[in-house]
Order: C-alpha cells, then structure tokens, then sequence
C-alpha cells in the first residue's frame, strides 16, 4: 500500500476511536452518558429510584405532546414509573389541572415538563 493510504487510514481509525470515547463519556466531567460501568447505577435509574420511594405519580394522557416528551426522558426506566392515563376514566386524576403532572405521596406537585433535575428538586429525591 501507499504511505498516503496507511496514513488516511490510521487517521481514520484515531478519529474514529476518539469518537467513540466522546460518545461514552461526558466531555466536561468524565461521568458516563451512554455506557454504565457494571454494578453501578444511572443517574436515571437513581432518579427513578427516588420517585418510587417517594411514592410519585405521573399523570398524563393520549395526545399530549408533552407527555410524549416526559414520557420519553425516562425511555427504559419508563415501566418503573407509576403512570395514571386520565384520557378515559377522570375519576383517578381528580384535581389535575393539566398535563403532564407529578404528584407525591404527600400531595405535592409540578405542573409541565419536568426535568430529571427539577423532579430531584421538587421531590427531595434522594440521590
């Protein structure tokens, strides 16, 4: 092979590589994004975690558009999540005002989207 060859190509493996890496990990703090070391949990699964402990409900219903975007935040964490769909029976969503909407155990909630952080916040969730 030529040396312009062997040289494209290893430039290609190097960048390729570095891609990887950068995908596997946070550019700013080095915490994994995609990839979880084994025997450790997400940040995710943790915030998950606390929702269930704190016995959160997320109420919502067919045809919200946020409720698709809430809903796909949690993507595989999605079934641990206590869900009560208000489209037919209103009987269990008494006194929701919109949606999406949380509520904990004690009757606290957030109206709107709500991030992972501000779910952590609002919830006292422990981490």
């Amino acid at each position: 092979m030529e040396t312009a060859t062997i040289v494209g190509f290893g430039m290609l493996v190097f960048i390729l590589l570095f891609v990887i890496t950068w995908l596997y990990r946070d550019h700013q703090d080095g915490t994994m994004i995609i990839g979880v070391p084994d025997g450790e949990r997400s940040y995710l699964q943790k915030v998950v975690d606390g929702l269930e402990k704190k016995g959160c409900v997320f109420y919502g219903r067919q045809g919200c558009s946020w409720c698709d975007r809430q809903k796909a935040l949690f993507a595989a964490e999605l079934p641990r999540i206590k869900y009560v769909d208000c489209s037919g029976s209103p009987e269990p969503c008494q006194g929701i005002r919109g949606f999406p909407t949380w509520r904990d155990a004690r009757g606290k909630e957030i109206f709107g989207y709500a991030t992972l952080e501000k779910l952590v916040e609002t919830f006292a969730l422990p981490i």
